[in-house]
């Protein structure tokens, strides 16, 4: 995700298939390090809606900086057709659906 505003990313939310839980990373397992920040993991959460969710500690990126989130599904998993991807930046939200074809990871 690439943030081209000035407001901080509070958060990334992926959408997850209704009832799966990402066997990496969870919630106990300590903070998600990412390229330039690091975030507390919600997986899952109903908040946005069904999803993984990686909230930013400390300040987010912002100004054209990027970061690559990586969760790992369990293996045979049914994607769905769309997936739902929420950042939040202050205060704001931003939704984008991607329509992706049905695959089995």
């Amino acid at each position: 995700i690439t943030n081209n505003c000035d407001r901080a990313l509070s958060h990334a939310a992926f959408e997850l298939p209704e009832g799966e839980v990402a066997d990496s990373p969870l919630d106990g397992d300590g903070n998600y390090i990412g390229l330039h920040n690091t975030y507390d993991i919600e997986n899952t959460t109903n908040n946005p809606f069904y999803s993984i969710k990686f909230e930013t500690i400390g300040e987010g990126i912002k100004n054209g900086e990027f970061e690559i989130f990586e969760y790992v599904m369990p293996e045979g998993t049914t994607m769905m057709d769309y997936l739902r991807i929420q950042t939040k930046a202050a205060g704001e939200a931003y939704q984008l659906t991607f329509n992706i074809s049905e695959c089995t990871f």
